[in-house]
């Protein structure tokens, strides 16, 4: 796993609110399914590639930052009250995200359960996740 993933993943988790079951609530980043943790690390690997085309003096700034890549990316889509666009030096990376993304809140409803093999993944029926998985990490301009 990437350590942008990591980041993103653990700032997922740690947003999770006391509603959420409490095994749930005392997952790691261990625990999703390899099938989430690709999606995550191919929309985090795809956007830094959007942003080196379209400004890499930004994508240097956020690599830069104290802040995590990763964890700014999640927060920047979750409507969470942080990300990119809360900081000078990673500002410019926020309309680039929202450009590349589609809009700047897709990851403000993710809903998370345990898969039947125990994996964290997205709560929808066996059937229909990779389906909404794709939908979750898809991108502008994404090959089909």
């Amino acid at each position: 796993m990437t350590q942008d993933a990591a980041d993103f993943l653990e700032a997922l988790l740690f947003q999770l609110s006391e509603d959420e079951p409490q095994d749930i609530r005392e997952a790691t980043i261990y625990d999703f399914s390899p099938e989430f943790i690709e999606g995550v690390e191919s929309f985090i690997s795809a956007f830094r590639d959007f942003a080196n085309e379209r400004n890499p003096e930004a994508l240097g700034s956020a690599d830069n930052s104290p802040r995590s890549f990763g964890g700014n990316m999640y927060w920047s889509l979750s409507g969470h009250g942080a990300g990119f666009w809360d900081s000078d030096e990673t500002k410019a990376m926020q309309p680039l995200l929202e450009e590349f993304s589609g809009g700047k809140y897709r990851f403000e409803q993710i809903s998370l359960d345990f898969r039947e093999d125990g994996k964290l993944d997205l709560a929808f029926i066996p059937e229909a996740l990779p389906e909404y998985r794709a939908k979750l990490f898809t991108w502008k301009g994404k090959p089909e």
